[in-house]
């Protein structure tokens, strides 16, 4: 009976660790790392618990089977996420072809300054109107929004919401990107998203989301933008601020 019990510890070992870490504020995926030989062994104890106790050869052919389909479709997924590559580098060297010694805006500027010629060109996008006018007049020609947006620019300050604060919501509806980057995959934009989980329903519907662009990278024009932004709402000023929901 012992052993029995012992067949189901790094089971129950995982749910704890999984119950433990559902109080984090930040539930990244990463925090369950730790488990994963664990989660391998529970597996791995399952089947061999099942083809002991099943000697009908019907049987333990299914569960072979099964076995073989669970480790090819975890090859299958481990060989897309291995081959998987970002476009921030993309992006900027777009950007250089474009004017040489570009400044822009970036919603993931720690990563995208590794890629530039001059760190000091790469701006992190600022969350009010009036900065980013001031980077403008200051140079900054491009904006770049990445989906790093959906976790620092949302609206309601809830990670994966949709919906982008002020500016930067109004440029990503109604202005056309001057290059969008296919970005993330499926596989990876999955693996974005629960590495910054805070909210699993609100996760999981973001990945839900269809046609949105949530995974690409998205390159503006700043001086389009302000086009845009002033034949829509009027003159551009601080006063903008807070008309960009209307």
């Amino acid at each position: 009976m012992r052993k029995e019990w012992l067949r189901a510890w790094p089971f129950l070992f995982v749910c704890l660790l999984m119950g433990l870490f559902s109080f984090a504020a930040d539930q990244a995926a990463r925090y369950l790392c730790v488990g994963l030989p664990f989660a391998a062994m529970a597996v791995a104890s399952i089947i061999v618990f099942f083809f002991s106790q099943n000697s009908g050869k019907r049987i333990r052919v299914g569960i072979v089977a099964l076995t073989v389909l669970l480790l090819g479709s975890l090859l299958l997924r481990s060989g897309i996420i291995a081959g998987s590559t970002s476009d921030y580098q993309s992006a900027v060297v777009f950007l250089n072809k474009i004017k040489r010694n570009v400044k822009f805006m970036s919603t993931q500027s720690y990563v995208q300054n590794l890629y530039a010629r001059n760190r000091h060109h790469v701006a992190e996008a600022p969350h009010g109107f009036s900065g980013f006018l001031k980077l403008y007049s200051s140079g900054f020609d491009y904006l770049v929004v990445c989906p790093q947006a959906y976790i620092s620019y949302t609206d309601s300050k809830i990670r994966f919401d949709p919906q982008l604060e002020g500016y930067l919501g109004f440029i990503v509806r109604q202005v056309k990107p001057v290059k969008v980057f296919p970005h993330f995959n499926e596989v990876m934009l999955e693996r974005f998203v629960f590495e910054h989980n805070e909210n699993f329903l609100n996760s999981l519907k973001f990945l839900r989301l269809k046609n949105r662009g949530q995974g690409t990278l998205r390159i503006y024009d700043v001086k389009e933008c302000l086009q845009n932004i002033a034949s829509r709402m009027g003159p551009v000023g601080d006063a903008q601020e807070n008309n960009f929901s209307r």
